[in-house]
């Protein structure tokens, strides 16, 4: 449900016909892929938790702030427990 609601407040954004600032579409990017990223497969394989890791692992921590590189390296040590 949270999902639906996020893809319509995105779609609001994106239909007025008035300008949006840049800051307008920005958040419902952010709101989407946030929504995205909390999604709960069924599936325990962990061939795909592994898959996840070795792709964040390539990220590099200048390209990103230092709030969410410290969010990424935390939930990435977790991961690291299950694998």
């Amino acid at each position: 449900m949270i999902f639906i609601t996020v893809v319509n407040a995105a779609k609001e954004v994106y239909n007025k016909p008035t300008l949006q600032s840049n800051s307008d579409y920005n958040a419902q990017r952010d709101n989407i892929n946030n929504a995205i990223d909390k999604l709960t497969t069924k599936d325990t394989d962990p061939s795909k938790l592994q898959a996840k890791y070795d792709k964040a692992s390539s990220y590099k921590e200048e390209d990103y702030t230092e709030e969410s590189y410290t969010t990424l390296k935390f939930v990435m040590n977790q991961a690291k427990e299950l694998l």
